[in-house]
């Protein structure tokens, strides 16, 4: 049975999970959905001097891999790529472009 729930809501449940999850580890979240050399980073968020770049992955089901196996070595250096430009162009990252 398929659920009733669509693939960009699955999507944005996942992305407040990840942020809750870091949240509650006392990290400030920042942005979500931020827009840094015309990609996306899911969730940003800041404790002290730390400053997390997540990539939000999630599946239904294994059927297709789990959702670590999406992340491969060219979209890993994607995102790492655009936390650098977002770190560098602003220690806040509200200064990257948020959507």
């Amino acid at each position: 049975m398929r659920s009733s729930i669509s693939a960009s809501e699955y999507g944005r449940l996942a992305e407040t999970l990840a942020a809750t999850w870091l949240r509650l580890r006392g990290y400030r979240i920042v942005g979500r959905n931020v827009r840094v050399a015309g990609r996306e980073i899911d969730v940003v968020a800041r404790r002290g001097s730390t400053l997390v770049v997540c990539e939000v992955k999630a599946r239904r089901s294994t059927s297709r891999g789990a959702p670590a196996e999406a992340v491969d070595a060219r979209s890993g250096g994607g995102c790492s790529r655009r936390a650098r430009c977002c770190s560098q162009r602003t220690r806040r990252p509200s200064g990257c472009d948020s959507t």
